[in-house]
């Protein structure tokens, strides 16, 4: 716990990296429009979002900066399709296999009239 803070933070390996594990608290965002982040709400649970420029799939997505791996579990994955243009009902995005603390895999299936897959994680 930091000084005076009264929010509890997790030091992370021996490189003094401090994650917070309670909020209330500032989001870490980034990217362009930041459109990546993290943020730990009350109780540990820690809630991330980006998004994934479609390419060929399966691929795997890693949480990386300014995402972080979760600490212990990543419970959920969510996708939704962002279209260009008008679309069809067929354009699919799943996740593939269970999430991992570090990433997922996803799949994309559908047209190229499709140009990112946004994503939320929930674990802790």
């Amino acid at each position: 716990m930091i000084a005076g803070s009264g929010e509890i933070f997790l030091t992370r390996d021996n490189s003094g990296v401090q994650i917070q594990l309670t909020g209330p608290g500032t989001p870490t965002i980034g990217g362009s429009g930041n459109n990546f982040g993290y943020t730990f709400l009350p109780g540990g649970i820690l809630l991330q979002w980006g998004f994934i420029t479609i390419s060929s799939s399966p691929n795997p997505y890693l949480f990386v900066a300014p995402n972080i791996p979760f600490p212990n579990n990543c419970f959920n994955i969510s996708l939704s399709l962002n279209a260009n243009s008008s679309t069809s009902a067929a354009n699919t995005a799943s996740t593939i296999g269970t999430p991992l603390t570090t990433g997922f895999r996803w799949n994309f299936t559908g047209t190229t009239s499709y140009q990112f897959i946004y994503w939320t994680a929930i674990g802790n």
